[in-house]
């Protein structure tokens, strides 16, 4: 689905454009995702209210620097396996969950759960 915004002289509706229509082909939900970096413009963030889609941004553009730092020292580093993304987004979706969950798994964690 072509949104009317694409057509417009402003490229920031665009970018919002091509936004939508990616999350809605990848079935990416919006209000677990906060932003995403657009080629060639920029972060894009939203939220509840102005502070904290700034607040959002600024997340965004430091989590960036990491990545470009971890790039500059280290070019030959890997991406992170897609389980390992998975298990750390999860974690940071539900940290209640995380600290319950029996820990014994490859990424060295300690045995045991919350109650122990």
């Amino acid at each position: 689905m072509k949104y009317a915004i694409e057509f417009s002289t402003d490229p920031a509706y665009g970018s919002l454009a091509v936004i939508i229509q990616t999350f809605e082909t990848r079935g990416i939900d919006v209000s677990v995702l906060p932003g995403v970096i657009v080629s060639k413009h920029g972060p894009f963030t939203w939220r509840e209210g102005a502070a904290k889609a700034v607040e959002h941004a600024v997340i965004l553009q430091q989590v960036t620097k990491m990545a470009l730092f971890t790039e500059m020292v280290s070019p030959d580093t890997d991406v992170a396996s897609q389980k390992l993304q998975n298990k750390h987004f999860l974690e940071s979706m539900d940290p209640i969950a995380a600290v319950a969950r029996p820990q014994n798994d490859e990424y060295g964690a300690i045995t045991g759960g919350a109650g122990e």
